[in-house]
């Protein structure tokens, strides 16, 4: 990604979002509240607007489908199961009494700030490289204005670390009880940096913080159904990939790095607990989602 661009990562996700709720065999079931706000998010740039003008192109979205299938079968769907599943944990924890959603490499995600106009009483925090955090800024700025509990924390992680950031941010509360959204972002990091970040997010607050990430299978495990052409796109796109772990492997190393798993699922999994009566029939499968807390909490 340029230093002064959002990431293309980020236009991908909400596209295939859109596309999923517009066009896919099971457009009814993406939640209505998802496709519009990232639908905004798009119309509110011009790169997001010639996306949209793509996907009204039948012939567009043939050749899409195609890329998809060839590189990540199921995969404009998968964003938006795991953006389900994420928001039912999300919204479990605020039951049991988060009091700060905190948001790490947002993107285009509008979780926060749908959740931001519902729970009044809730800190929503986001963090993520400034040129992204621009362009979303830019699209939201009317119902900002509108909004209290929804901040942006523009932070540049190839200069600063994640502790030292939320540490000045004055936006974070090191007290309230807290779940940190993590979401597309470690499978571009190294292994010291996964861990950095999980020992920053348990320092960060006085109490033990619930995280809420995805991983990936190795690429040439039986359980990742990607193949060589997704390695020459993310070439082509200049992305490059970099923690991975395999599913049954994650607990113990959640456990080594002192947190507890309460819960890994495929898509396969989330679609059979929040969106039954799907009428595909093959998932993605590769990148999955952990729920776990911290098992100590700062001290500081």
């Amino acid at each position: 990604m340029k230093a002064d661009e959002a990431s293309s990562t980020a236009y991908t996700v909400s596209q295939g979002i859109v596309y999923s709720g517009r066009y896919s065999e099971d457009r009814g079931h993406v939640p209505g509240s998802l496709l519009d706000s990232n639908e905004f998010i798009l119309r509110s740039s011009r790169a997001g607007r010639k996306l949209l003008r793509r996907l009204e192109s039948p012939i567009h979205r043939l050749l899409l489908r195609l890329f998809e299938r060839l590189t990540l079968p199921g995969m404009a769907f998968h964003y938006v199961l795991r953006k389900m599943y994420i928001e039912h944990c999300v919204r479990d924890a605020i039951s049991d009494g988060a009091q700060q959603v905190i948001v790490l490499g947002a993107g285009f995600d509008t979780l926060a700030w749908r959740l931001s106009t519902e729970f009044g009483s809730i800190r929503f925090i986001e963090v993520d490289h400034p040129a992204t955090s621009k362009d979303k800024n830019e699209a939201l700025v009317e119902q900002i204005k509108l909004t209290k509990n929804y901040y942006f924390a523009a932070v540049d992680f190839a200069r600063e670390n994640l502790l030292d950031a939320l540490s000045g941010c004055q936006f974070f509360d090191q007290s309230l009880k807290s779940v940190f959204v993590c979401e597309g972002v470690l499978m571009y990091l190294s292994l010291s940096d996964v861990e950095l970040l999980l020992s920053s997010v348990s320092q960060l607050t006085s109490q033990r913080s619930q995280l809420i990430f995805t991983a990936l299978e190795p690429l040439d495990s039986p359980n990742n159904d990607s193949g060589w052409l997704l390695r020459l796109y993310l070439r082509i796109k200049q992305e490059s990939l970099g923690w991975t772990c395999a599913q049954s492997l994650i607990s113990p190393f959640l456990e080594k790095h002192h947190y507890h798993l309460i819960e890994s699922v495929d898509d396969r999994q989330i679609a059979s607990m929040l969106a039954s009566g799907l009428l595909r029939q093959r998932f993605h499968r590769g990148e999955y989602i952990i729920n776990a807390m911290s098992e100590h909490s700062s001290q500081g």
